[in-house]
């Protein structure tokens, strides 16, 4: 048992939902480790689309949203969506402003609001083994906890998949382009919604591109490719480098929480994505506000 210390809650992951669920733990005076698989943060899937709702639930729990706009970014006033027949366009009104910002940058700002209210966190520790010993449990053999949550993602800590989960891939392109830079893209394939690509600026001549889908197929990556040839020759006309490889990840629409020890699951783990736009990063805050209101 490391330091002989028992804590209040372990969290293993460092993303939005653990990270948020920490800060408003923590500030119950209960004391939080973090356990973060990775040794450094990376950018992740599907970038840092913080929609305004998503903003103002962040100010309502008591963070300082000015603070995450002192970071790279870029203010969203308005959505496009392009269908195979028709367009539709939105501006925000009464003032609303989304944001769209590098994740690496937003779970990083999150993080730090949960360290100062006395929450804690190991990197380079994934979750191997969690052992029921009374009322404690005991992870990796070393750290002891009352209570165990998972908040590492949709493949959560077996890596087992259900069948059904959505997916995606996403990177990170620079280059000039021809769009407006205050807005969120979305290509929609058809009226269903259960597939699209999207495009947002998340810095200076920075973009998040990627395409997500409800359930994944075999043509998902060539329809990618494709779209990503229409996307240059039309919006970008010097072109784009890569920032971040294109890659892939399993986002969350199915709630993988069962009535044991992971019945205390966040964010795409226990199924806040959402369904209909593959949006997350609302739910991964919601989840965390619901779980930390209980105690």
């Amino acid at each position: 048992m490391a330091n002989g210390k028992i804590y209040d809650f372990i969290i293993a992951g460092s993303g939005i939902a653990g990270n948020v669920c920490a800060f408003l733990l923590a500030r119950k005076n209960k004391s939080c480790l973090i356990l973060e698989k990775q040794s450094f943060r990376t950018e992740k899937i599907c970038g840092g689309g913080f929609s305004y709702k998503a903003l103002a639930l962040l100010e309502k729990i008591g963070i300082d949203i000015n603070r995450l706009k002192d970071l790279e970014h870029k203010d969203i006033f308005g959505h496009v969506k392009f269908f195979p027949e028709s367009i539709s366009e939105k501006h925000y009104r009464d003032g609303k402003v989304s944001m769209g910002i590098q994740r690496r940058l937003s779970d990083e700002f999150l993080l730090l609001q949960a360290i100062r209210e006395g929450a804690e966190i190991f990197y380079g520790v994934p979750v191997n083994t969690i052992k029921a010993e009374g009322q404690i449990f005991l992870v990796n053999s070393r750290y002891a906890t009352k209570n165990f949550i998972v908040a590492t993602g949709a493949r959560g800590l077996s890596k087992k998949v259900p069948q059904g989960q959505s997916f995606g891939f996403s990177a990170l392109i620079r280059g000039y382009s021809l769009l407006e830079s205050d807005k969120f893209y979305f290509w929609y394939y058809d009226m269903s919604c259960d597939k699209y690509c999207w495009l947002f600026p998340v810095g200076q001549e920075l973009w998040n591109m990627g395409i997500w889908q409800r359930i994944p197929d075999s043509e998902m990556s060539q329809n990618f490719s494709l779209w990503l040839k229409k996307i240059e020759n039309k919006y970008f006309p010097k072109g784009f480098e890569y920032v971040t490889k294109i890659r892939g990840s399993y986002l969350g629409n199915i709630d993988q929480r069962d009535d044991g020890i992971f019945s205390n699951g966040l964010g795409d783990f226990a199924g806040y994505n959402n369904i209909l736009n593959g949006g997350g990063i609302i739910g991964a805050i919601e989840s965390a506000i619901e779980f930390a209101q209980r105690f």
